[in-house]
């Protein structure tokens, strides 16, 4: 599935040249530059992006890779690393993000020593857009970075399919598709090699990420000699109507606060058991505690979503669950809890810690 990659690195460093208090070189779309880490083995440089690009940035070793080898590649903003999708290849590590606006952000360079030597380059990528129904060749470029991006018009209140379709015997079961926010952040939908559907609870401008495996170029078993094809198919389906949107969420717990209720779970768990409103910026711990029902599955789901936002089975004590939810933007929140024995109604006890 989809990995964000957010990496906490030392910024600030000066880029090769810069005078104290002198701010390092922006890297430019289709530039080049070669960069040495400082005292901390890191650097940081600049990248000015437009408003709709995905920014690419790759790093490759000058000279004698060594100990520098690999680096790590972080995106950053305001001098904060932010969630970006990253990979290390043989050759390269890569790192892009989608920019929603027109702004400066950073990309800083971690070797493994001081005064380790990186090429940069970056490229700016615009995606296409697709228009339901719409079925789309996808060619990876293997030689630059395993990934393609579209771009697409939801509009409120509909519901979409994502679906993927390999051709030359491609292993359908290991590409990554993610459907983002008009924020470039917000997961919106996700799946791993069959399909997605998700319903729009906006209307925006949605990125699609198709991804084909970083082990795909790292071993020999998996190695992807030629452009890999396949067709995404995107189009719209009916809404169907989610249990959810009829229910009234309770007000926020308070930060710091720990709230517990007992919940009896009724049609093979396919109700809602508890709402309450999550704000952006929070950290929720949410666990279902085995009482009368003995193998509970959690999912946490958003009023509109038909997809889980988290969800957990056995990864809570004594055979309970604990999912972790961090939203990005305020939304209502609903706990649905099944039997993982089919069938199976009893009670649990629920567990909500606000951090």
């Amino acid at each position: 599935m989809r990995r964000w990659a957010p990496i906490a690195v030392a910024c600030g460093l000066l880029a090769p040249g810069a005078a104290p208090g002198q701010a390092p070189e922006t890297l430019e779309p289709d530039g080049v530059r070669v960069v040495v880490t400082g005292p901390k083995g890191s650097v940081e440089v600049p990248v000015k992006a437009k408003a709709g690009a995905v920014v690419r940035v790759i790093a490759c070793p000058e000279g004698p890779v060594g100990e520098a080898w690999p680096p790590q590649l972080a995106a950053t903003e305001n001098r904060k690393p932010f969630k970006a999708f990253s990979g290390a290849f043989k050759s390269h590590v890569a790192v892009e993000w989608p920019a929603p606006a027109d702004r400066t952000y950073g990309v800083v360079v971690t070797g493994s020593k001081p005064g380790a030597r990186f090429r940069l380059k970056r490229t700016d990528v615009e995606p296409p857009l697709l228009e339901p129904p719409a079925m789309e060749r996808v060619v990876f470029p293997v030689a630059i970075a395993p990934v393609a991006w579209y771009r697409m018009q939801a509009k409120k209140g509909r519901g979409y399919r994502l679906r993927l379709v390999a051709h030359r015997k491609f292993d359908v079961s290991r590409i990554d598709a993610a459907v983002l926010g008009s924020d470039g952040r917000t997961v919106r939908a996700e799946a791993l090699g069959t399909e997605t559907s998700w319903v729009a609870q906006r209307t925006e401008t949605c990125l699609v990420r198709i991804a084909a495996p970083v082990e795909a170029l790292v071993f020999p078993s998996l190695a992807l000699d030629v452009p890999a094809e396949k067709e995404i198919f995107l189009g719209e389906i009916p809404v169907p109507e989610n249990p959810a949107s009829r229910l009234a969420a309770d007000p926020p717990p308070e930060p710091g606060a720990t709230v517990e209720r007992e919940a009896e779970v009724r049609r093979g768990g396919r109700e809602p058991v508890l709402g309450f409103k999550a704000e952006a910026g929070a950290t929720y711990v949410i666990e279902a505690i085995p009482g009368t029902l003995r193998d509970p599955v959690l999912e946490v789901r958003g009023r509109e979503s038909l997809e889980p936002l988290e969800w957990d089975d056995d990864g809570g004590p004594d055979g309970g669950c604990r999912a972790t939810l961090k939203p990005l933007e305020d939304l209502d929140v609903f706990l649905f809890v099944r039997s993982a024995r089919a069938g199976e109604e009893g009670g649990v006890k629920l567990r909500i810690r606000v951090e």
